[in-house]
């Protein structure tokens, strides 16, 4: 419905057949119902689909919005509305999550305000601008428009992420977070090679090398060697060493476990065919104790109590210690 200004020029105003001009309250009920409908559900959106897509998602419901607002029809326009009510909240997460993830800490604040005013900015500048519109394109023609330029981006994006994933190879998250105590005594327990690492004398070296290793969540770290290899004389010595073990590919997690040892044992037969069965399978469990028998009694098992933890799992988290 076109209105006219003073000297019988038409301005165009987009204007429903709804009555006075707060009807438009309905309207803005409608962006607010939707908005927080959006939020109730974009948490778990965002861990499921991820910033990205999310922001994708953000961007169809902007564009279908203005679709419906478009046909002129007060039923649809208002249900318009409540779809179009979904983009902000959406949007908004999505790159802030996004930016989060892609800037160093020491950036984090700098880069939230710059991204906060790019989004809400251009706000003012762009109303001023659309009241001008209006005046020489119907309200059905800028909805439109704006359609238009938001299904364009969410392609964009979408082309661009397909782009960046073939590079990533699925890499997702840069945050890290410490791993729950019965987190962490689980990846332990799992069937990694770890990294000991013993104090070598008071010179302040220390002795790091790859070991096979045993542990159950609540029990003592039991590592194997030679009684008089390298790192059983270094262990001796210090009285205590330490055990690292990671997962090598995305997302990556490690764990780091220190403490004192608390028994030096001569190694049952038994238990050195269960560690090589857990790291060769049975089979070639089998094969390496053949290969490598222990007639002298020479392998002796280290079993060390769990002090200090250090852990870490790429995720939503701030890293720590």
């Amino acid at each position: 419905m076109d209105s006219w200004a003073p000297g019988g020029r038409p301005t165009r105003v987009a204007a429903f057949r709804c009555g006075p001009p707060s009807f438009l309250g309905v309207f803005s009920a409608g962006l607010g119902a939707g908005s927080v409908a959006a939020s109730m559900v974009s948490g778990r959106l965002l861990r499921s689909a991820g910033e990205r897509w999310l922001a994708i998602l953000g961007m169809a419901n902007f564009a279908l919005g203005n679709a419906m607002r478009a046909t002129g029809w007060l039923p649809l326009a208002i249900a318009g509305s409540v779809v179009l009510g979904f983009a902000l909240p959406w949007l908004l997460l999505a790159l802030l999550n996004l930016a989060q993830h892609c800037t160093p800490p020491e950036l984090q604040g700098r880069v939230s305000a710059a991204v906060t005013l790019a989004f809400f900015g251009p706000q003012a500048p762009l109303q001023a601008l659309g009241a001008l519109a209006i005046r020489y394109a119907t309200y059905r023609q800028l909805y439109l428009a704006g359609a238009a330029v938001a299904v364009a981006t969410a392609i964009v994006f979408t082309w661009t992420g397909r782009r960046r994933s073939s590079h990533d190879a699925g890499y997702k998250a840069v945050m890290w977070s410490v791993m729950s105590a019965a987190d962490r005594e689980e990846f332990l327990a799992g069937m990694r090679v770890g990294v000991l690492s013993a104090a070598v004398g008071k010179t302040g070296r220390t002795l790091a090398v790859p070991v096979w290793y045993s542990y159950q969540p609540g029990g003592l770290v039991t590592v194997l060697t030679g009684r008089r290899s390298r790192k059983a004389g270094a262990i001796r010595a210090a009285g205590r060493f330490a055990l690292c073990v990671q997962d090598g590919s995305p997302p990556y997690r490690y764990v780091t476990v220190e403490g004192p040892v608390v028994s030096e044992e001569e190694l049952d037969p038994a238990e050195r065919l269960a560690m090589a069965r857990r790291y060769l399978g049975s089979p070639g469990g089998d094969r390496y104790i053949a290969d490598n028998p222990d007639p002298g009694r020479e392998n002796v098992a280290f079993r060390m109590r769990p002090e200090h933890w250090l852990s870490q799992d790429q995720g939503t988290g701030q890293a720590g210690g």
